[in-house]
C-alpha cells in the first residue's frame, strides 16, 4: 500500500467534504414536523435559515445514493456521523468533534462485516488501523502517527499468512519484505 490515506479514508474525506460544501442541506426530522433547509459553509457554522441561529439538531441527506447523518452543536458538527448504504445497512460509523474526525471509525462491506477500523486524531488517521477481506479475515494492520504512516506494516493473504512486511518511517518507505506464498498439498 503505497497511498498516503486508503480508500475508505479517502472517499469518507471526499463525502464529508462534498457534503460541507453543500449550500443546501435538507433536515430530516418526524414526518408531522416541517423539513428546514439549513446552510452549510466549511468556513463558518451551520445556520438555521428561519431563526439565522446557529443549527442544533441532526442534519440527514443523500449523497450519491448514500445517507448521511451527523450530529451539530451550536452550528459545528459534533457527535456521531454515519453513512449507509443505499439499502439501509451502515458502511461507515465515527465521531466528530468541532468538524474534524476524531476517535474510532469503522467502515463495513455492504454484508455488514468490519472493512476496516482505526482512530483518527485532529481529522487525521493515528495509531493502530486493521483492514479485514469480506470473510472476517484480516487482510492488512498498520500504524499511522499524525496522517503518516509509520513502523511495520503487516499484509496477508486469504488464508491469514502474512504476505509482505513494510517499514515506514514518515511516510516514506524503508524496507519491504516479501514472504513467499505457503502452498499446502
Amino acid at each position: 500500500m503505497t497511498e498516503k490515506y486508503p480508500a475508505q479514508m479517502r472517499r469518507i474525506s471526499g463525502l464529508f467534504l462534498l457534503f460541507s460544501l453543500l449550500l443546501i442541506v435538507f433536515l430530516s426530522s418526524c414526518k408531522d414536523e416541517v423539513k428546514h433547509e439549513i446552510v452549510i459553509d466549511l468556513n463558518t457554522k451551520i445556520m438555521d435559515p428561519v431563526s439565522g441561529l446557529p443549527f442544533t439538531g441532526t442534519v440527514t441527506d443523500t449523497i450519491e445514493g448514500l445517507i448521511v447523518t451527523y450530529e451539530v452543536i451550536e452550528g459545528v458538527k459534533n457527535g456521531i456521523f454515519k453513512i449507509f448504504y443505499s439499502n439501509g445497512s451502515l458502511q461507515i460509523e465515527g465521531v466528530v468533534k468541532n468538524n474534524k474526525n476524531e476517535g474510532l471509525w469503522k467502515y463495513y462491506y455492504p454484508n455488514l462485516q468490519v472493512e476496516s477500523e482505526g482512530k483518527f486524531k485532529n481529522d487525521r488517521p493515528d495509531q493502530k488501523w486493521v483492514w479485514y477481506y469480506p470473510d472476517g479475515e484480516i487482510k492488512e494492520v498498520g500504524f499511522f502517527n499524525s496522517g503518516l504512516k509509520e513502523g511495520k506494516w503487516t499484509l496477508y493473504d486469504e488464508d491469514g499468512n502474512i504476505t509482505k512486511e513494510i517499514t515506514f518511517v514518515n511516510d516514506q518507505i524503508v524496507n519491504t519484505v516479501t514472504k513467499p506464498k505457503i502452498i499446502t498439498l
